[in-house]
């Protein structure tokens, strides 16, 4: 017998829960986001096309790397363009900036990033915007350029802040940290993966968590703290596990490798 059609407000509230679900357990945030889009095709209803297309983007990405999820999220982006949603469109921006930046072109990530800021600023949308300007902050530190990173992240969490956006606050100031690390300022890098985690403790975000950990974790280990540093990594790690990120995994494993080897 074949199974009921979805009509698209049960599609919608389908991508609601596996977008809720992305940072907790991609794997089932992967295989909800692809019940969508089979119920969109179905009925071709567009919207959820690309709105599955491109959360199933961001899982492969988590799940498997960059180059899994490119072809994805480049449909996302036309679906989107071809709808006229703006706001998808800058979604899916963000998102080609993060996956150029990691295969090391940041030229043409800061040139995405930038234009998904200004989407984002002609739309009036402050949480957008600080996320715009999170993955600016991050390109510029990967390209050594800390004083910019820096004034970008800080007006991340200014605006997030002014938002009421704690998920966003905290990105912006784990990032914060992870520039005071990266030039020697460990006790102002372990401050604000502190303040990170109190952050991110009012969502329900599991893979930044793990990422302020193993950022807190490295921090105490470069300051002679091994037992310290060990407890925060195998925390993280146990977190990595449940949430199936694969970059994530590989840093704290690394930083854990570190850490018992300095003992």
């Amino acid at each position: 017998m074949a199974s009921a059609l979805l009509l698209p407000a049960a599609i919608d509230a389908l991508y609601d829960e596996a977008y809720h679900t992305l940072h907790q357990d991609t794997r089932l945030a992967l295989e909800l986001s692809e019940q969508a889009r089979e119920s969109s095709l179905t009925i071709d209803y567009r919207p959820g096309i690309a709105r599955s297309t491109y959360l199933i983007a961001q899982c492969r990405l988590i799940l498997w790397g960059v180059d899994a999820c490119l072809e994805q999220l480049q449909q996302s982006f036309q679906l989107f363009q071809s709808l006229g949603d703006r706001s998808g469109e800058a979604d899916a921006l963000n998102i080609l900036a993060i996956v150029h930046g990691r295969r090391g072109d940041h030229t043409l990530a800061l040139e995405f990033s930038q234009q998904c800021l200004a989407i984002r600023r002609s739309l009036g949308d402050l949480k957008g915007e600080a996320k715009s300007l999170n993955n600016i902050g991050v390109i510029y530190r990967d390209l050594l350029r800390f004083a910019d990173a820096l004034e970008a992240l800080f007006r991340s969490y200014e605006l997030a802040d002014q938002a009421g956006c704690p998920h966003s606050a905290a990105y912006a100031t784990g990032n914060i940290a992870e520039v005071f690390y990266q030039i020697g300022e460990l006790t102002n890098a372990r401050s604000y993966f502190q303040k990170g985690l109190a952050l991110i403790s009012e969502t329900e975000d599991q893979a930044f968590r793990s990422t302020a950990l193993a950022g807190l974790g490295k921090t105490y280990l470069d300051q002679g703290q091994h037992e310290q540093a060990i407890s925060c990594l195998q925390h993280a790690l146990e977190i990595d596990e449940r949430t199936c990120n694969l970059d994530a995994k590989g840093t704290t494993l690394y930083q854990l490798g570190r850490a018992y080897l300095a003992l």
